[in-house]
């Protein structure tokens, strides 16, 4: 049995605002707890998920229902396990949460929920952490809220998030009863050269943005080619990088798991069908969809030459990752015991293994902090540059030192493997989770960043599968390609 949750937290004084990166004392946050009347007790906001649903939409549909409280998640916490009555083991999946920023793109694409009944939950009350754990009645609620606390004061409550997807499935040409779309069909959306987004057909450039900031090329990343804008718009009768009726269906898919981490800007490769499976969150929630170039952008020159500007960004770049990388933010933080180093070497070589998704020890890029937070100045050419892939890595370096909110990056393949292969290289030495090697088209990779003094580094990752999941088909014949039917009772013959 599968359940989800989340510790939602908020700071005891209304008027404080949070920074991140920032050590919080627990004594100035409230955490918000339910009572339920028929186990008598008080506990944090969970419940099962529903059939195929993915276990992050449990927990932020779970927290509404029970609280009224719409949340976004942070960094996962403890699993609970625990034997019930009936013999089956429960398993509950919890999140640091706290509330959505009203008028954000999240909260606009929160699905609609029904309250918990009275008789599920009667009382619901927001309390500091020494009340909340005089009122807990489980032990395992109490080491949640001994977690949290420690996550508050090594400053990792409030991190950001960066998610790699891969685009949806392609349609085959003039196939629409093979999951595909006819030449001619209308297209499903168009890119808007003057606000850098993907919006409907039709829509107009101010309500596809509305309510949210519209980020610039140069402050969505660190490098004017990195990011730039599509290059004109798509004609309405084009067929060409449709989605096949699967990809349209997890592009939908993938509008909930980008709100329940708060998502609020999206990248997209090049390619038709990588802006179209970001379409239905632009669309539905105004949110801007920025498309990437095939380019890193180039480390910076010197006064010795542009031959000499790679090899000293490099060496810019080694000394801030001493100062500044994972390894120094987590012992800074106390994640980790200071004095555990991380690999070192010839510039060329660390920059070589910073964009290679296999190195097990990788080193930072040193990109420029979007918000200009960083310390960091330096931007280092990716090694994959010239094969169209490289891109990512460097997109990728540049949104983990992004100091708010959570960003996604929709790419292909090989660019998302210079994608997991630059969070590789800025994880801290006792991450949580495990970073897969590469990812199908039904998963989402989200990592985690904590920051501190100028520097950041990835302190946990998950991977979540989407709804939806590929049919199984006949090998052949001419259901081939088609979903295979469900299995319906025999009745006998005659009227009904």
């Amino acid at each position: 049995m599968r359940s989800a949750g989340a510790l939602v937290w908020r700071f005891a004084d209304p008027g404080r605002v949070d920074v991140v990166g920032e050590a919080v004392d627990p004594a100035d946050i409230e955490v918000l707890m339910v009572h339920r009347p028929r186990y008598r007790d008080w506990s944090w906001p969970k419940g099962k998920a529903e059939p195929g649903e993915p276990i992050v939409v449990a927990a932020v549909r779970e927290v509404e229902e029970e609280t009224g409280i719409a949340v976004i998640l942070g960094v996962p916490l403890a699993t609970q396990r625990y034997r019930l009555g009936s013999g089956h083991t429960k398993e509950v999946h919890y999140w640091v949460g706290a509330p959505v920023p009203a008028g954000s793109v999240a909260e606009r694409l929160r699905a609609p929920v029904v309250p918990a009944p009275r008789g599920e939950i009667d009382q619901i009350r927001w309390a500091r952490p020494d009340a909340a754990e005089a009122m807990l009645t489980r032990r395992g609620d109490r080491r949640l809220l001994s977690e949290l606390a420690s996550h508050a004061r090594a400053g990792t409550l409030l991190t950001t998030a960066v998610a790699l997807v891969r685009p949806g499935d392609a349609a085959g040409p003039g196939a629409p009863g093979r999951g595909g779309t006819a030449q001619g069909t209308a297209a499903l959306v168009r890119a808007n050269t003057d606000e850098e987004a993907l919006v409907p057909p039709g829509a107009s450039t101010a309500a596809s943005g509305a309510g949210a900031a519209a980020p610039t090329a140069g402050a969505a990343a660190p490098g004017a080619a990195l990011v730039r804008p599509a290059a004109g718009g798509e004609p309405a009768t084009s067929g060409e990088g449709m989605l096949s009726r699967l990809g349209v269906r997890r592009a939908f898919d993938l509008v909930e798991l980008m709100s329940a981490f708060g998502v609020d800007r999206a990248y997209a490769a090049r390619a038709d069908h990588a802006r179209r499976t970001l379409a239905p969150w632009a669309a539905a929630g105004g949110g801007q969809v920025l498309v990437a170039e095939g380019e890193a952008p180039r480390g910076p020159t010197t006064a010795a030459g542009p031959s000499h500007g790679a090899a000293a960004g490099a060496e810019a770049a080694r000394t801030e990752e001493e100062r500044h990388g994972p390894a120094a933010v987590a012992a800074a933080s106390g994640l980790v015991p200071p004095g555990r180093r991380r690999a070192t070497g010839p510039p060329a070589q660390l920059a070589a293994a910073a964009d290679d998704p296999r190195s097990p020890q990788c080193a930072e890029g040193g990109d420029a902090d979007p918000q200009g937070a960083s310390a960091s100045g330096s931007v280092q050419r990716d090694a994959g540059a010239s094969t169209g892939s490289g891109w990512a890595g460097a997109l990728v370096r540049s949104l983990l030192g992004r100091r708010r909110g959570a960003s996604l990056v929709c790419a292909p393949g090989e660019a998302l493997e210079r994608g997991i292969g630059a969070l590789r290289g800025a994880m801290a030495p006792n991450a949580q989770g495990t970073l897969p090697q590469g990812l199908d088209r039904a998963q989402v990779v989200v990592a985690h960043v904590a920051h501190h003094d100028g520097g950041h580094a990835v302190i946990a990752v998950e991977c979540h599968a989407l709804r939806t999941k590929r049919t199984a088909v006949p090998a052949e014949g001419p259901g081939e390609g088609r979903p295979r039917a469900h299995n319906r009772s025999k009745r006998p013959a005659g009227p009904r």
